[in-house]
C-alpha cells in the first residue's frame, strides 16, 4: 500500500530541541581570513541550524587553486557549540564591523529573539562594549572568554570595571583559539530556562584544565569560572555572572518575566474586548498563573511545605480599583511572588564507620 507520508531518519545530523531561547555568534567582519567576503557581500545577520548551512553562507573560505580551506572564527565557535549533547535547533549569527556598537546591538535584537552570545576570538575591548548595553537593555547575556595567566586574571576583570553586570559571565581558558564560551552555550541554549545549573554542566570536545583547588579559587574570585574533570566528566567549575548573581537565577527570572508579558498581551491581543470587570480581570490573572506554573514546571520555582508549587497571584476586583484608572483604561493593580527554587552546588555527607 502506498503511503503519502515519507519518513526520514539521518544519524550524522541531529535535531537540535527547542529551549527557551537561542544563542547568537557575534563575528568581526574585519581581519577574519575565514570569511569568504564575496559570498558574505552585505551580511549583518542571520540564522542557521547546521554547518552546512553557515559554510553556504560564506563563513569558511575556500582557494580554489590550492584547495585550502580556512574557517572562521564564528563557523568555528558553531562547530564546538554543535558538538554538545543539548545543542538549541537554531542559531543565529552577526556581524559588527571592527568594534560593537550600542546602536549595531540594537539592531540584531530588531532582527531576532536571541539571548545566550559568544563572540568568539573577541578582544576584551570588543566584547567589554557589548557587555555594557546588556546590562543597560536586561533581555540578552554575554558568555564572555578571557585567556593568559591566572595570577593576572582578577586584574584583568578588575580592570574592565563589570562589577555589578548580571548579565556577563566569564570563561577562563588559556589557549584563546578553543572556544570555551562557545561549547558552554551549546551545551545548555537547547534546554529550558531555569531548569538547570551551569555549574558541573558536562562539556564535549574541549580539554580539560589541570586545575589545583587554589587555582580554582583565584578564578572564581577574580569573577570566572573554568573547565575540569570530576569523576571521571569534564565539567564547568561554576556558574555565576560577573556581578555573582547564579546564571540560572537570572536566566529564571527573565524567562518568567517575560513569559508573563507575553501570555497577557496574548489576552488582549486575541480577545476582542477585554472587559474592565472581575471576568476581564481574571482573564489577565489567568495568563499569569499560566506563566508562573510554567516557570514551576521549569524548575525555577521552589516546591512549599505544603507540596504545593510555591507562587501566588493578587489581582483586585473592579471594586477597589479607581474610576480615574477605569476611565483611562488602565489596570495596575496585578501582582505576583514565588519562591525561587535555586539549586545544590555542594553537599557534605557524614557518615559512620564500625568496627
Amino acid at each position: 500500500m502506498a503511503l503519502d507520508v515519507k519518513v526520514k531518519i539521518d544519524l550524522a545530523k541531529p535535531t537540535g530541541r527547542p529551549g527557551s531561547w537561542f544563542p547568537l555568534i557575534y563575528g568581526n567582519k574585519t581581519g577574519d581570513e575565514g570569511l569568504d567576503t564575496e559570498a558574505l557581500g552585505d551580511f549583518v545577520y542571520g540564522e542557521f541550524r547546521n554547518l552546512e548551512e553557515l559554510r553556504d553562507a560564506g563563513f569558511v573560505k575556500s582557494d580554489g587553486e590550492s584547495g585550502t580551506v580556512t574557517e572562521s572564527a564564528v563557523y568555528k565557535a558553531a562547530k564546538i557549540m554543535l558538538t554538545q549533547d543539548d545543542i538549541p535547533e537554531k542559531f543565529a549569527v552577526g556581524l559588527y564591523e571592527e568594534t560593537p556598537t550600542a546602536d549595531g546591538i540594537d539592531d540584531l535584537r530588531k532582527m531576532g529573539g536571541w539571548r545566550q552570545t559568544v563572540m568568539p576570538g573577541a578582544e576584551t575591548e570588543a566584547w567589554k562594549a557589548v557587555a555594557e548595553h546588556y546590562e543597560t537593555v536586561k533581555d540578552r547575556m554575554l558568555f564572555a572568554q578571557i585567556s593568559g595567566e591566572i595570577k593576572s586574571l582578577k586584574t584583568t576583570i578588575d580592570g574592565l570595571k563589570l562589577t555589578g553586570c548580571d548579565y556577563t559571565n566569564i570563561w577562563y581558558y588559556p589557549d584563546e583559539s578553543v572556544y570555551l564560551a562557545a561549547a558552554v552555550v551549546g551545551a545548555t541554549a537547547g534546554l529550558k530556562a531555569g531548569g538547570f545549573t551551569y555549574k558541573n554542566m558536562i562539556i564535549k570536545g574541549v580539554p580539560p584544565l589541570d586545575l589545583s583547588d587554589t587555582e580554582i579559587e583565584t578564578i572564581h574570585a577574580a569573577g570566572a569560572q573554568s573547565l575540569v574533570t570530576k569523576a571521571g566528566d569534564i565539567v564547568t567549575t561554576e556558574g555565576k555572572t560577573v556581578g555573582g548573581e547564579y546564571i540560572d537565577v537570572v536566566d529564571g527570572l527573565d524567562y518568567t518575566i517575560q513569559n508573563i508579558a507575553y501570555r497577557s498581551q496574548k489576552v488582549l491581543n486575541n480577545s476582542p474586548k477585554v472587559p474592565y470587570d472581575n471576568n476581564g480581570i481574571a482573564m489577565l490573572e489567568s495568563a499569569t498563573l499560566g506563566a508562573l506554573k510554567d516557570a514551576w514546571n521549569n524548575g525555577i520555582i521552589a516546591v512549599g511545605e505544603d507540596g504545593k508549587p510555591a507562587y501566588s497571584t493578587s489581582f483586585v476586583l473592579r471594586e477597589q480599583t479607581s474610576p480615574d484608572d477605569r476611565l483611562v483604561r488602565k489596570y495596575p493593580y496585578g501582582s505576583f511572588s514565588f519562591d525561587l527554587a535555586g539549586a545544590i552546588h555542594e553537599a557534605t555527607i557524614i557518615g559512620e564507620a564500625v568496627i
